[in-house]
């Protein structure tokens, strides 16, 4: 293996480590002990079972796609093993959300050709703005569909951190109260996506209450050492919980805010 290769592969291990480190805790509503839901991550590796649809995970706000990446391959390991089921979308590290919703549905057009085709979304803190962006232009296709968004870490109501810090479009547009957030929650009142949206406590980027869209319910996870930001993006039980969903089983965690 060259050099260059074998140090990208070794920090992206480090990184997958400090990401799943640490104890899971007891989120408010998780229906199991920790330990029978690491007991039913182990099941779950073991018994491969085939998706309804392909997924995108989405990256977040200067991501060059490394928690996607982790993202997509837990979800994996946990569902069909198939590597063509899950694909990752990153984005530049400037401009408006708009495009980069615009360039997921491509991505879509181009994994299903010209079969109608729906997908689940997985959006990573700002991934998941644009994952809503994308259904909303689904919904003008006849061929496209978003049958499910999965948001870690999304600022639906805005950003705390953007209020005081927003250096690029995207940042101001995650402003609370921006005029992309009100439209957002337009189409969504529209449209009923079905969202399912994770928040850990404590969260300083975006906020505590922020991690879920205006009227729906999310499922806020306890904090863990360090960023929480940064954690619940990978967290192992919100992984888990979605992997549960996606291969049709019951969830993990119930709604509880």
């Amino acid at each position: 293996m060259h050099g260059p290769r074998l140090v990208r592969r070794v920090a992206l291990a480090k990184h997958t480590r400090w990401m799943f480190a640490g104890r899971i805790g007891d989120a408010a509503g998780l229906t199991c002990t920790p330990a029978e839901a690491a007991r039913l991550r182990r099941r779950l590796r073991r018994t491969p079972k085939p998706l309804d649809r392909p997924v995108i995970v989405i990256s977040g706000y200067l991501d060059p796609g490394l928690y996607a990446r982790v993202v997509a391959r837990e979800l994996r390991r946990l569902t069909s093993h198939t590597k063509t089921d899950f694909h990752v979308a990153r984005f530049p590290l400037d401009g408006p959300i708009e495009p980069m919703g615009e360039r997921v549905v491509e991505q879509m057009r181009t994994i299903a050709g010209d079969a109608p085709a729906s997908f689940d979304l997985v959006g990573l803190s700002m991934g998941g703005l644009v994952a809503r962006h994308a259904a909303a232009v689904c919904a003008e296709t006849d061929n496209l569909r978003v049958a499910r968004a999965f948001t870690q870490g999304t600022p639906h109501l805005g950003s705390a951190l953007a209020e005081r810090i927003a250096p690029t479009e995207a940042a101001r547009q995650m402003r609370p109260g921006s005029g992309f957030l009100r439209a957002l929650d337009a189409e969504l009142d529209r449209s009923g996506l079905d969202i399912t949206a994770y928040q850990m406590d404590a969260d300083t980027v975006i906020g505590d209450g922020n991690g879920a869209p205006t009227g729906r319910p999310g499922i806020r996870l306890p904090r863990r050492a360090g960023e929480p930001h940064l954690h619940i993006m990978a967290d192992p039980i919100a992984i888990l919980d979605i992997a549960r969903r996606l291969r049709g089983e019951d969830p993990v965690l119930a709604p509880n805010v």
